[in-house]
């Protein structure tokens, strides 16, 4: 389900995760894409390959009581949990003053325990610790730019 291509400093690139991770597996059914309808456009999300898939769509910018999904209004800044069983109808209608935009994320569950803590997701509180501490030693192997605010031109 990874789409597109990206640009990254002049180099072009395939928008797809690395080879070995889990939502590298097409078995796992992973998707994270960022949709954008036009005035006028319909696009339908395909259901799910398997019915333990968990889906969200967050309505995360447009127009406020324009966009419709399967048949229903929402209003913007929105959140909904997705049956991974069914198709699903996103609509914005041509009067519509300007596009709507969705984050859709979904994959099957990893099965296996969570810790958080921050922005550190792992399997357990020992990890946690470990990633703190790898970060505070080497912030992820180092940042390579200049500047520690820097900012990239859109």
């Amino acid at each position: 389900h990874y789409l597109g291509r990206y640009n990254y400093l002049g180099v072009e690139k395939n928008n797809a995760p690395p080879p070995d991770s889990w939502a590298g597996d097409a078995s796992n059914d992973v998707a994270l894409i960022h949709l954008t309808l036009q005035p006028g456009a319909k696009f339908t999300l395909p259901k799910a390959n398997e019915s333990t898939v968990n889906r969200s769509l967050f309505y995360i910018e447009g127009p406020s009581g324009m966009m419709v999904v399967d048949g229903k209004t929402i209003q913007s800044k929105q959140s909904l949990i997705l049956d991974p069983t069914e198709d699903v109808v996103l609509e914005l209608p041509e009067d519509a003053t300007e596009a709507g935009e969705f984050l859709w994320m979904q994959g099957k569950p990893i099965e296996e325990p969570v810790a958080q803590y921050g922005p550190f997701v792992m399997n357990t509180q020992q990890e946690i610790r470990q990633a703190f501490s790898d970060y505070q030693e080497t912030q992820f192997g180092t940042w390579p730019w200049p500047r520690e605010d820097m900012v990239f031109p859109a």
